[in-house]
């Protein structure tokens, strides 16, 4: 996290890769179990834009078999990130704002407050999985798969109607976009 250039009054000049990967990583050690070292792992794969997103479910049993309730999905627009890095430069000022500092958004951090407080009180077992980018060639992609030692999929939607409760994205950082959905 030194990569942050300065801190300045009410702003922090940040690299905007470096934005990106600090509020996924924010997501993942305070909605996983995972170690450091996976994590480290992970954030190389979004620094070489391998990782589209990353996906927080809570989940539950229904006739023994496990069924998603609620998902927070962490996504990337890589396109957008391109288009922003050529027509506004590589750094980005981001709000300092409840203490947030290095990047760090308050509508990442709401995000995964909501998602984290409702899994709580709905009493849901919490996993995530990783979405790698589909525009890699497949080898590419199994050798990233490899990598984070990723298996399986998220497991299928409850039924019911599914509703999206909350799309969170910074005007400083429009290509890191976090959503919320929710069965019910």
């Amino acid at each position: 996290m030194a990569e942050t250039n300065a801190i300045t009054g009410a702003y922090a000049v940040v690299i905007r890769k470096v934005a990106i990967k600090n509020n996924i990583r924010l997501a993942l050690e305070r909605l996983t179990n995972s170690s450091a070292d996976w994590i480290d792992r992970c954030m190389e794969e979004i620094d070489a834009k391998r990782v589209d997103a990353i996906g927080f479910y809570g989940y539950t049993y229904y006739g023994g078999q496990k069924k998603r309730v609620i998902q927070l999905l962490v996504s990337v627009d890589w396109s957008l990130h391109e288009k922003f890095t050529l027509e506004l430069g590589n750094e980005v000022r981001i709000r300092n704002m409840g203490g947030l500092s290095n990047g760090l958004v308050p509508e990442t951090n709401a995000a995964i407050n909501i998602f984290d407080d409702c899994t709580k009180e709905m009493r849901l077992d919490t996993h995530f999985f990783v979405t790698i980018a589909s525009s890699l060639p497949q080898d590419v992609r199994n050798r990233c798969t490899k990598k984070l030692g990723l298996t399986g999929s998220a497991p299928p939607w409850v039924e019911g109607s599914k509703n999206v409760i909350g799309t969170y994205s910074a005007k400083e950082l429009q290509e890191l976009t976090s959503e919320i959905t929710v069965v019910g």
